[in-house]
């Protein structure tokens, strides 16, 4: 799909909607007042302030008219898929083969088809990543099904 959108337009709207996000949960908090500042007044300033500085990124990216094309579906399909695959096979395969394999799903995604190379940096990568959390910071994850 070629549907063209402009990159600092879309970021723009981005901030918008976030700091609208924002000022929408601040106004539920007291807001008190320059002598007395209230639970609200940080959270209400600076929704303000990414309102406004939004508004101005969108306003000068409008003006610019550069264009940027929509991203590929397959990667960010990916992406998720490989984070729900090591999601699915944590608990029940252990750490060091979810990790591979969720590594070899996600090196498919930007056309990788050297197999061999793959599983190898996905083991290498695996085993990095059990003596971080398990030898090093001590988590209580099982590194293997049995």
């Amino acid at each position: 799909m070629t549907v063209n959108i402009n990159q600092d337009g879309a970021a723009g709207a981005m901030f918008v909607l976030a700091g609208a996000a924002g000022l929408f949960f601040a106004v539920g908090y007291d807001f008190g007042n320059l002598a007395r500042v209230g639970p609200g007044f940080l959270p209400t300033i600076l929704s303000i302030g990414l309102i406004v500085l939004g508004m101005m990124i969108a306003v000068n990216g409008l003006r610019s008219g550069m264009v940027v094309a929509l991203p590929q579906a397959r990667p960010i399909l990916t992406i998720l898929g490989g984070l729900g695959m090591f999601i699915a096979l944590l608990r029940p395969a252990g750490l060091v083969p979810a990790a591979t394999l969720a590594y070899l799903f996600l090196s498919f995604g930007g056309g990788n088809r050297r197999r061999l190379e793959a599983l190898i940096v996905g083991t290498v990568f695996a085993i990095f990543i059990a003596v971080v959390f398990v030898v090093g910071l001590k988590l209580p994850l099982q590194l293997f099904w049995w």
